[in-house]
């Protein structure tokens, strides 16, 4: 609720102490297991003024893309949660990303390697619960 004062302190005339909060809702997406496109614009205060950006996630839901936007800003640019103000989450259609790292993943025909595949028996019969020896886990191609 602080940062909610803070916000609005900033857009309206509006103080904590003349002011009241009703009620607080949490948003839930309605189906949060289609991957989507976010785009979020923040500003955030950098060690020598204020910066506007635009940056894209892709996740499951808004709160997650938010959750990656925050760990980014404080791994990249040092920016802690406090200095960060989200200005505005969007859900972004494919063709109107911009950002390289989410359009690598807008390919028809993505395929990723299976580096650590596991020897397997191919028939039940040969197939034990228990092993006398280890499993060899090397990375085959």
């Amino acid at each position: 609720k602080s940062r909610f004062w803070y916000f609005v302190s900033q857009l309206k005339n509006v103080k904590k102490a003349s002011g009241e909060v009703i009620s607080v809702h949490e948003l839930f997406e309605k189906r949060s297991g289609v991957v989507r496109n976010y785009g979020v614009w923040l500003r955030y205060k950098s060690r020598s003024d204020e910066v506007n950006m635009y940056k894209e996630f892709r996740d499951v839901t808004m709160t997650g893309a938010v959750e990656q936007m925050y760990l980014e800003m404080s791994g990249r640019h040092r920016a802690r949660w406090s200095s960060v103000q989200v200005l505005k989450v969007v859900v972004v259609d494919a063709k109107d990303c911009r950002r390289p790292q989410t359009l690598q993943f807008h390919e028809s025909k993505l395929r990723f390697p299976m580096p650590h595949k596991l020897p397997r028996a191919n028939f039940k019969r040969h197939r034990t619960t228990f092993k006398a020896s280890r499993p060899s886990t090397a990375i085959m191609e």
